[in-house]
């Protein structure tokens, strides 16, 4: 079975051990089995060490919370009827906004160094389907000190989960078990005066990895904010990008579907890390 003709692939398969029933494996194989559970678990090891460094350098919190401060804590978006879709959500183009309201985030002094609301605007699902979209917009008090026009800068955080209790519009509303360095780069970001957007860009359903998904509700959310004027900038204003994670992949995809999927957006760059 060694020979074989040009652009054909070889058939060779190596022989395996099949034990008969009832027949005691080969210590070999008993030790090859063993080697695999032990590297195996090792790989599990390594990448539980990963994590929490990451999680720790990134100053993550506990989505689901502690139970002392479970009773301060505001309504999860499975139980606050403001992310439930309206009935007409059908009838509406992507990048429609739905709601909004105002919020409080404490943690840096953020709500005294910008008006902070909560939005949901239209969006579309992986198969083209509507799906109503949230995030977080912060118009800052103070005045652009920069060149031109004030920026909007749309911010996607590594929050890489399947549950809505980790949308980053919910958990940036506390403190959670460890200070949240989220909230204080949002901080120091309108502190030079940009206006920050930070999507919950999993959806809904929190589909965590669906760049497709991550990426339309990026721009759509862009696109609502400054088509409703709800914060400070409107559709002339740039439009700047950054995520790391699994906020580099929502990047990564947001600039590339931008061109097609809604080329009115004035968008001047974008950076993403950790893709």
């Amino acid at each position: 079975q060694g020979r074989h003709r040009m652009g054909q692939p070889f058939n060779y398969r190596p022989a395996r051990f099949v034990p008969q029933r009832g027949a005691a494996l080969p210590a070999a194989v008993l030790n090859s089995r063993h080697r695999k559970r032990r590297r195996a678990t090792s790989r599990l090891q390594a990448l539980a060490c990963g994590a929490a460094a990451i999680a720790v350098m990134f100053g993550a919190t506990s989505c689901s919370g502690s139970s002392s401060a479970s009773a301060t804590l505001p309504r999860s978006p499975a139980a606050d009827p403001f992310y439930r879709a309206p009935s007409d959500l059908a009838a509406l183009s992507h990048g429609e906004m739905i709601r909004s309201r105002p919020v409080s985030i404490s943690a840096y002094g953020v709500s005294k160094l910008a008006t902070v609301q909560t939005l949901l605007f239209t969006s579309t699902d992986p198969h083209g389907r509507p799906i109503a979209a949230s995030g977080t917009v912060f118009t800052p008090h103070g005045a652009w000190t920069g060149r031109g026009t004030r920026p909007m800068l749309a911010v996607q955080p590594p929050y890489d989960s399947t549950g809505a209790q980790c949308m980053p519009s919910y958990v940036m509303r506390f403190a959670g078990e460890q200070p949240n360095l989220d909230v204080n780069v949002v901080a120091n970001l309108v502190r030079e005066g940009r206006e920050v957007l930070v999507t919950d860009y999993e959806g809904p359903r929190s589909l965590f990895g669906v760049g497709a998904q991550a990426g339309r509700i990026v721009v759509d959310g862009v696109t609502a904010v400054e088509s409703s004027r709800l914060g400070g900038s409107g559709p002339d204003s740039p439009v700047e990008l950054w995520g790391y994670s699994g906020g580099g992949l929502a990047t990564a995809w947001a600039a590339e579907l931008q061109p097609v999927y809604a080329p009115s957006l004035r968008l001047v760059g974008a950076a993403e890390g950790g893709v």
